[in-house]
């Protein structure tokens, strides 16, 4: 077809879903969180700490500082804070 070979192709790298699934357990595991959220750090350490006992009220914990973690940055502007956010919310959707 005439003018497709206009544009030059550009393959762009997606990350796989296990990366992604590995980083988010990860994440929780060793609490990197954000410096712009750090105060939502104390939240998802209890939430690790009970998971196994309590599962229902480490989700909650985890609700609770997504919440509070969108108020603290509305607009993820913050360096790492939409990765965050986002990992967040897909393990409270599991």
């Amino acid at each position: 077809m005439p003018g497709l070979d206009a544009a030059p192709n550009t393959l762009t790298r997606r990350p796989s879903r296990s990366a992604a699934t590995t980083f988010s357990a990860e994440v929780f595991d060793n609490e990197v969180v954000p410096s712009a959220l750090a105060s939502i750090s104390p939240i998802l350490r209890v939430a690790n700490e009970i998971e196994s006992e309590r599962p229902r009220v480490a989700y909650l914990c985890r609700f609770y500082a997504f919440e509070k973690a969108h108020r603290l940055d509305q607009s993820s502007s913050g360096r790492g804070v939409r990765q965050f956010k986002t990992l967040l919310l897909q393990r409270l959707e599991r």
